[in-house]
């Protein structure tokens, strides 16, 4: 309420100002577009169902609205406050990116900066996070690309390196998506004759902290503080020292020889292109496993696979490799189940796993049924399990439907469950479709 009742304190004698000597209160069309997001926020306190709360968005918004305008006003035709504005967001920026990484580790102890396995920062919201930080990044790489001074573009490549590192253990399955769309626009826009140079740039600041941000979500289910720090500073020192090499042995101004910058920026795609097919591909057997821990707990991997047909027999096949010294009921479990359109579940079937060897399991696909979901499963204390060379086959002729990829060698299990999960026929999909087409009635 103090911050509110400053900012629009100030806002009242810059309005005043500003009709004293005739000058518009909005002089561009992104003027016209804030003040239309604040309108409808204040239009929905006569519809809110939590009146309270809508006031309170109204005021958050028209408080964010107050400081664009004295932002706007203090940066037109002034390089340096606009500069300093500038540098003052992406610092912010940093911050909010440190608490959360901290948080993560357990060196920080903010609340709700990491809840549910993802970061959430001071945001204490995971997708707003993603917002905020891939809006700074590529606020970061426009401001690398029209600075001359090396070490000013050194400072805005690690925070762009520093942004995407903790943007990524959000886990905002609409950002991930959302990301490579803003920055293709971002391209289209630039200058022509900064096209590749922002190509290159960006992707010798970003591709280190995509790889290294990946061993960090590992490096979180048991490594160290002191290497989980680790990763972020060497993603951000081979951020700046890639960019300084560039900066200085390589030219890729239009005086530069543009074949040779070419073929160097085909090398480049061709080496993205076959890391990704790698990443996407070499698997492992899946190991889950209790042994050391006293308590029972639930440790499993689900893959979820929609394209099977409906009434008809399959056959899940895998190898299992089963450690019980203790003789528990059971070393590890297969379940198999079904979703249809509502999200209700129905188990088809479960197979206790007792000791090594093959498994098969047969069962039918349900009509109703959208997708079916299998379920490997380690739960006794003492107990270990692994799973190798899992693959769905026809249940009438025997060939070959799909393998199930159940351990990717070297990406994060919970990378690769938040990318199977974006699917129209998601549940929180479906709401949120609903809720788009409900607010166009």
């Amino acid at each position: 309420l103090v911050t509110h009742i400053f900012t629009f304190l100030i806002l009242a004698v810059w309005l005043y100002i500003k009709i004293k000597s005739d000058s518009p209160v909005f002089q561009s069309v992104p003027d016209l577009l804030a003040f239309g997001i604040v309108l409808l926020y204040g239009i929905s306190v006569f519809y809110g169902v939590n009146v309270r709360l809508a006031i309170a968005e109204f005021m958050k918004y028209a408080n964010y609205f107050a400081v664009y305008l004295l932002a706007r006003d203090l940066c037109r035709g002034n390089e340096k406050n606009r500069k300093i504005i500038l540098n003052i967001l992406l610092c912010s920026g940093a911050i909010v990116a440190l608490i959360g990484i901290g948080s993560a580790i357990g060196t920080f102890n903010y609340n709700g900066a990491f809840s549910g396995n993802r970061i959430s920062s001071t945001f204490q919201y995971p997708n707003a996070l993603a917002s905020y930080l891939c809006a700074l990044m590529i606020l970061a790489l426009g401001s690398l690309e029209n600075n001359d001074n090396l070490k000013e573009k050194l400072f805005y490549g690690a925070l762009a390196n520093l942004m995407l590192f903790t943007f990524i253990p959000t886990f905002s399955r609409g950002m991930w998506l959302l990301a490579p769309v803003m920055l293709i626009i971002y391209l289209i826009l630039i200058p022509k004759n900064k096209k590749l140079e922002s190509l290159v740039d960006g992707f010798i600041v970003l591709m280190p902290a995509a790889v290294c941000s990946f061993l960090f979500i590992q490096s979180l289910e048991g490594g160290s503080a002191f290497l989980q720090w680790g990763l972020v500073l060497v993603s951000m020192g081979i951020a700046i020292g890639l960019t300084a090499l560039r900066q200085r042995y390589f030219d890729l101004s239009e005086k530069a020889n543009q074949k040779r910058i070419w073929v160097a920026g085909a090398a480049g795609i061709a080496f993205v292109v076959i890391a990704g097919i790698v990443a996407f591909t070499a698997v492992e057997p899946l190991t889950l496993s209790n042994m050391g821990v006293e308590e029972d707990t639930s440790k499993s991997v689900v893959r979820d696979i929609s394209e099977l047909e409906k009434e008809k027999e399959y056959v899940l096949k895998t190898d299992v490799q089963a450690e019980n010294p203790q003789e528990k009921p059971y070393a590890g479990a297969i379940n198999i189940y079904s979703f249809d359109q509502e999200g209700k579940s129905e188990r088809l079937l479960t197979q206790s796993i007792e000791e090594s060897g093959s498994v098969e399991m047969h069962f039918t696909v349900p009509a109703d049924s959208e997708f079916v979901r299998f379920q490997f499963l380690n739960y006794y204390a003492e107990t270990e399990v692994t799973f190798d060379q899992a693959a769905l086959y026809d249940g009438q002729t025997g060939e070959k439907v799909k393998d199930l990829k159940l351990k990717y060698k070297y990406l994060p299990e919970r990378v690769i469950s938040r990318l199977h999960s974006i699917s129209i026929k998601e549940r929180s999909a479906q709401s949120r479709m609903t809720f788009y087409t409900d607010a166009f009635k």
